[in-house]
């Protein structure tokens, strides 16, 4: 149990760090051979654009999980804290339609882009589209996550407080 929440808790980001040190390093990479060597590497352009996609979104992702995605505090003054509460809840059921849209057309994506291959590193292009379910499912897990700490903390439902 402690290791699914060890991934839980740190797998996004891990993944994250990974896959953005070797966008870095391939972009640097890049950089030296063609202008050090004059001899650039094909498919660095290619692979930096494929790696710089995936660290967006998984950092959409990460984002969400640390509930420091953008939004508007204008009525939080304004709101009761209860009203406040509510009004969360429905801006993460709202977050949470948005990505179950997301998973449910990106399987379909996937399918099609399957057999469909980069023009120079030759990965099928599938790889590329495979980030949005990943997305999709970890914000509606960080959702319902922020949407049980929210009515345990302000409309006092029973269970551990998180």
């Amino acid at each position: 149990m402690k290791i699914l929440r060890c991934i839980h808790d740190h797998g996004l980001e891990f993944i994250a760090v990974i896959l953005f040190t070797a966008l870095i390093v391939l972009t640097f990479s890049q950089v030296a051979a063609r202008y050090v060597f004059l001899y650039p590497i094909s498919f660095s352009e290619e692979m930096s654009r494929i790696l710089f996609i995936w660290v967006s979104f998984l950092g959409a992702a990460i984002v969400m999980k640390h509930d420091e995605h953008i939004r508007l505090d204008l009525l939080q003054g304004v709101l009761s804290p209860r009203m406040w509460a509510a009004l969360s809840i429905g801006v993460y059921l709202a977050i949470i339609g948005f990505n179950l849209l997301v998973l449910v057309f990106s399987v379909p994506l996937i399918e099609l882009t399957v057999d469909q291959l980069a023009p120079i590193s030759r990965l099928p292009m599938a790889c590329v589209y495979l980030i949005l379910p990943i997305l999709a499912l970890s914000s509606i897990v960080f959702a319902i996550e922020h949407i049980v700490r929210v009515s345990r903390r302000s409309f006092g439902t029973t269970g551990d407080a998180a």
